[in-house]
C-alpha cells in the first residue's frame, strides 16, 4: 500500500509542485501543469490552469488597453501632462506637451 502512495500519489504531488515553481520562477501564464488524471489531483491541476488561463487573460487585456491609451495620448494634437497629485511630480507628458513647452523628454519629468 505505501508503495502505491507513493506511486500514485506524492509523486504526481512533487509533479505538480515542480510545475507550479516552474511556472511561478518565469512567470509564465502561458504554461500549464500537466494533466494528473481524473481524481482530486487531476482536479486540482485543472483548476490550476483555469486560474493561469485567467491571469494570462487578464494581463493580456490589461496590455492591450495600456497600448490604446499609448496610442490615444501619443496621437492627439492636445497637451497631455501626468503628475502625481501628492507631489505635483511629473510622471509624463505627450509629444504634443513637450512640442508646446519646448523641452525634451528628460527635463519635462525633471519638473515638480
Amino acid at each position: 500500500i505505501l508503495l502505491y502512495v507513493e506511486q500514485g500519489v506524492l509523486r504526481r504531488i512533487q509533479c505538480l509542485n515542480a510545475s507550479i515553481r516552474q511556472i511561478s520562477s518565469r512567470a509564465d501564464t502561458a504554461q500549464r501543469v500537466p494533466d494528473l488524471g481524473r481524481d482530486e489531483l487531476g482536479d486540482l491541476a485543472k483548476s490550476v490552469n483555469g486560474m493561469l488561463a485567467a491571469v494570462q487573460s487578464a494581463r493580456e487585456q490589461g496590455e492591450a488597453a495600456e497600448q490604446r491609451y499609448a496610442s490615444i495620448v501619443e496621437q492627439t494634437s492636445e497637451g497631455i501632462l501626468l503628475a502625481d497629485a501628492e507631489t505635483g511630480r511629473v510622471i509624463e507628458g505627450n509629444i504634443a506637451l513637450l512640442r508646446m513647452l519646448r523641452y525634451p523628454p528628460h527635463e519635462l519629468t525633471a519638473l515638480t
